[in-house]
Order: structure tokens, then C-alpha cells, then sequence
């Protein structure tokens, strides 16, 4: 009787068993076991607050709210001139008209403005540079898929630069970068790391040149506006002065073999990739193909070197630059009064905001 009696005990255990383990994977396809991931909490609590940005009725790209009253971040280039009609996609507050408040063209920023009647979801500037090897994670529209999520690392300790093309004018901003595969509608997400704390805003990526039949291909390598001068436009609400050489420079060591051959062996300097019509290297009687080998009466070699030195100074500034033409046609000198970014863009259209 005793055995009996086990053995159905038994077999009412092994059944009670079989229920508990049914219930909890029911309970957690229902959601009633919590077991969210860290980053599923950080996605949760970033999606409220980031944005889309329309352009001309067109999606222009990714943003966020940074403050409860309707201001939001995104990236300069995205605006394309100071008069483009501009709206603010949200899941929090709908699709609503907004106004350009401030420009920093020599990091990519813009700030915008919705009115609200109500305080909405906002993202805060973090108020420590990020290391490289930090996880940093945006939410945003890489090929215009809403709303998506994705991780990426920093890749490097200081700031440094790349240029952008704007209607046909090329200039310089500050960047930092990171690894991570970015498309097209990622522009002006805003990159957090994991506390959900804004390090830096999406300005491009680096393409790879492959076959000529097969163009070109993402290197995995973007680049973002830095988190000081995020917070600088975000509190200032202000343009930014960012002085401007009007053109685009490139080591000579990145120069094919038979470019350098045009200068003497061992030269090192930058050469002038681009000279914009009317900018401030043409006004000094600087040339493309021209070879700068110093500024300030500092050796340059390096492009960082070079654009360390032109921002900081401020606009109408004066840079003293030596100088080697090709082909050994002699030296020079010459006297550089640097232009401003912001004003020569806010010039495009004189109804913008001043």
C-alpha cells in the first residue's frame, strides 16, 4: 500500500512539475516574468524621446527631444538652408511644425523648436567626454526604418576632423569617431551611452572605394559631433563663430607617388586638395595643389595640426602660412583673414533666424 501510495505521489509530482514549467513559459510569453535586458530598458526609455526630422515635407533625418519644452538636436546638414520648412516627427507628440533656433556648422548641429502645452520626454547631455572602447547606443532611421536601435563603440580619445559637402561648399567639422555599420536617415541621431546620457550627434560615415563597377562601400567607421559642443549649442541656444580656411587640405604622404615626386624628397606638409571660389585661402593667393608647411610659424604635417591651429583663433582672425608650390617653383608666405561658417551660411537666405 505504502509503494502504491509513493508512486502516485510521484507521478502528481513529476505532473505539478510539468504545470509550474508551463505556466512560467506562458507567463513569459504574456510578459508577466520581467526579465528585460539592460539595453531593452535603455531602447524603452530612448524611443519617447527621439525624433524625425522633415525637411520640405521630406524625411531629412534623426534627432531628439533635449528639453521638456520642445527643443530638439539633430545634425546642421540636415537643415539645408536657413528658410526650409521644418517639421518634428514624434511618437510622443505627433507630427508638428518647427522653427530653427541655432546653427553650429563647424560640428553639424542644429537646435530646433516645436511649441508644446505639455512637458515632453527629453534626453540630457551628458556631462563627461566619452573613452574610447565605450558602448554607446542611438535610436533612429538608418534607411528610413523607424524607430530602430543600434550599438556602436568609440573609436578614438580626441576629437578630430572630416569635411562635409554642402551645396557644393566643402568645409570642415569637428568630429569624434566611432565603429558601427550607419546608413543614410541616421543623420542627427542622437548617440547615448548606457546611462541614456547624449555623447554625440550622427554627422556621416567614411565610404571605401571599391571597384569602379561596384562604387563605394560603408567602412564602418561614422563620425559624430562631440559632446562639448552639443552641450554648448543646447544651453548657449546661440550660433556658433567658427572660423573657415574655404577649402580642403590632405597630408602629402595620402598623395599617390607621382604627386610627391613635384616636391623635393622628404617634403611634408598639407596639400590644397580644394580652393572654394571667393573663400578665404583664394583671397590670400593660395593655390590648389599648393603645399603648406607651416602655420603660425608651426611645423605642419599632420591635418589636425593644421585645423587645431585655425580654430582657435576667431573669425577675421589672421593666420600666417608658409608655403611650397609644385614643381619647384619657389616659396612663399602669405596672410590668411579666416572667414565665418555660420554667417556665410545664414547669408544663403537673409529671412533666416539671426
Amino acid at each position: 500500500m505504502n509503494f502504491m501510495f509513493g508512486k502516485n505521489h510521484k507521478k502528481r509530482h513529476r505532473a505539478d512539475l510539468c504545470l509550474a514549467a508551463f505556466v512560467i513559459v506562458i507567463c513569459q510569453g504574456c510578459g508577466l516574468v520581467k526579465n528585460a535586458s539592460p539595453e531593452t530598458e535603455l531602447y524603452n526609455n530612448l524611443l519617447p524621446a527621439c525624433v524625425e526630422i522633415l525637411a520640405d515635407g521630406q524625411i531629412a533625418g534623426s534627432g531628439a527631444f533635449v528639453s521638456a519644452d520642445g527643443y530638439v538636436l539633430t545634425a546642421g546638414h540636415c537643415i539645408t538652408r536657413p528658410d526650409i520648412p521644418l517639421e518634428v516627427l514624434s511618437t510622443a507628440h505627433g507630427r508638428r511644425p518647427a522653427a530653427l533656433v541655432a546653427v553650429d556648422k563647424g560640428h553639424d548641429l542644429a537646435l530646433l523648436k516645436i511649441q508644446t502645452s505639455r512637458d515632453l520626454p527629453f534626453l540630457t547631455v551628458s556631462k563627461q567626454s566619452p573613452r574610447a572602447g565605450d558602448t554607446i547606443y542611438v535610436v533612429g532611421s538608418p534607411l528610413y526604418r523607424h524607430g530602430l536601435l543600434l550599438r556602436g563603440l568609440i573609436a578614438s580619445s580626441n576629437p578630430d576632423y572630416e569635411y562635409l559637402t554642402e551645396a557644393q561648399i566643402r568645409y570642415y567639422v569637428q568630429v569624434r569617431y566611432i565603429t558601427t555599420m550607419t546608413q543614410r536617415g541616421l543623420s542627427g541621431g542622437n548617440w547615448v551611452n548606457g546611462r541614456g546620457e547624449i555623447i554625440g550627434v550622427q554627422s556621416g560615415w567614411i565610404d571605401e572605394k571599391v571597384a569602379e563597377a561596384e562604387g563605394k562601400t560603408n567602412s564602418g567607421i561614422a563620425f559624430l559631433a562631440p559632446q562639448e559642443a552639443i552641450y554648448r549649442l543646447v544651453t548657449t541656444k546661440e550660433h556658433a563663430d567658427t572660423p573657415a580656411i574655404g577649402g580642403i587640405v590632405e597630408e602629402l604622404w595620402t598623395q599617390s607617388p607621382d604627386f610627391q615626386k613635384r616636391f623635393e624628397k622628404g617634403a611634408e606638409g598639407l596639400v590644397i586638395h580644394r580652393v572654394e571660389p571667393n573663400g578665404s585661402l583664394e583671397k590670400a593667393g593660395l593655390a590648389h595643389e599648393d603645399l603648406i608647411v607651416a602655420a603660425d610659424g608651426k611645423k605642419v604635417r599632420y591635418r589636425k595640426e593644421f585645423l587645431d591651429v585655425v580654430c582657435g583663433k576667431k573669425i577675421g582672425g589672421k593666420l600666417e602660412i608658409d608655403f611650397i608650390k609644385p614643381d619647384n617653383k619657389g616659396f612663399g608666405k602669405c596672410t590668411v583673414i579666416l572667414d565665418g561658417l555660420e554667417q556665410n551660411w545664414l547669408k544663403q537666405n537673409r529671412n533666416g533666424p539671426e
